[in-house]
């Protein structure tokens, strides 16, 4: 167990970036793949843990660009079209987030938050509209994971060496590549009634307080699934409750690494 203590600890550090105390430990990827085995082969770690863990670990040595969507399959919307053009694209196109392109300068000027939109047709446009993060497509998937969770950002524009547009990239193409679970642009927010919802385990924390003012900010997690984990202390078991500032959580649906969906309820 202290050699999967030890293991935890790389990996958080790997994936999280260096503290004060451990910024001069350092571990190779051959080391990292040793400790998953022996963990694995003393039953302290499944076979699915262990190849998840393998898989974050490799993107150290991968590239942004390896899973990028390419510029000519990149959906936009106009920089000048009206909300009515913007709310319905939104509608057409299905994504949380759609750049907003200007077709004089070929770029990039802004990231409209498509679900917000959706809720809030009458909202100030300013309050959806969010400044671009551009990165470029020779960057590590590990340092860009650990950009986004910083920033608290699920997408960016890739650019190429000569600083053109190549593409998206998404947060979700990133866990994708680590848990193997696609179709993460589909996610599941319908309301059922006066304060209740089913919704998504990856449903951004921030997208639902637009739509339920009574959830309070949280910190350091970013999705409903991944904070019904963090109060339950473990991955969840369909069926199971939480209850957190007078919201009520039912677990709908999950695996042995995640929650999948949720019925979210206000306690009156």
């Amino acid at each position: 167990m202290r050699a999967l203590t030890r293991l935890f600890n790389l990996l958080f550090l790997r994936v999280l970036g260096p503290t004060q105390m451990e910024s001069d430990r350092t571990l190779s990827e051959e080391e990292y793949k040793e400790l998953l085995e022996f963990a694995f082969l003393h039953g302290a770690l499944g076979r699915a843990e262990r190849d998840m863990i393998s898989r974050i670990v490799a993107l150290g040595r991968r590239q942004v660009r390896e899973i990028m969507r390419p510029r000519v399959h990149m959906p936009v919307i106009l920089d000048d079209a009206s909300v009515e053009e913007m709310i319905d694209t939104a509608r057409r196109l299905k994504m949380r987030r759609i750049p907003l392109y200007d077709r004089h300068t070929d770029t990039v000027v802004g990231v409209l938050n498509a679900r917000v939109l959706l809720l809030h047709p009458e909202i100030d446009l300013s309050e959806v509209i969010e400044p671009p993060a551009f990165v470029p497509e020779t960057m590590s998937l590990l340092k860009l994971l650990r950009s986004m969770q910083r920033q608290r950002r699920d997408f960016a524009i890739v650019l190429d060496e000569f600083g053109d547009m190549a593409g998206y990239v998404m947060l979700e193409d990133i866990l994708n590549e680590t848990v193997g679970m696609p179709g993460f642009d589909r996610l599941v927010f319908e309301r059922l009634g006066s304060g209740k919802w089913r919704v998504s385990g990856l449903l951004r924390i921030d997208d639902f307080r637009y739509e339920c003012p009574q959830m309070p900010p949280v910190k350091e997690i970013e999705t409903m699934g991944g904070l019904v984990t963090a109060l339950l202390g473990e991955v969840p078991r369909v069926g199971q409750k939480v209850t957190f500032h007078k919201i009520k959580f039912t677990v709908l649906a999950a695996d042995e690494r995640s929650v999948k969906e949720l019925l979210v309820e206000l306690i009156p």
